[in-house]
């Protein structure tokens, strides 16, 4: 039943389908980009730091 749900929405997109998937990636960009530019260009940046600053992203997003 999910896989011909999901045919057919594939098929025929309702147009609110593509505003979620660009807060998706909204939020997905505000949590992830901070880390992988401070891991590039921040030698102190360690793993705890990444993690605080993806959960930041993701609340405050």
């Amino acid at each position: 039943v999910a896989v011909v749900v999901a045919g057919y929405f594939g098929i025929n997109p309702p147009g609110f389908v593509a505003q979620v998937v660009a807060i998706a990636f909204g939020l997905a960009a505000a949590s992830f980009f901070p880390a992988i530019i401070l891991g590039i260009f921040y030698q102190k940046m360690n793993k705890q730091g990444a993690l605080a600053g993806m959960i930041a992203g993701l609340i405050f997003t």
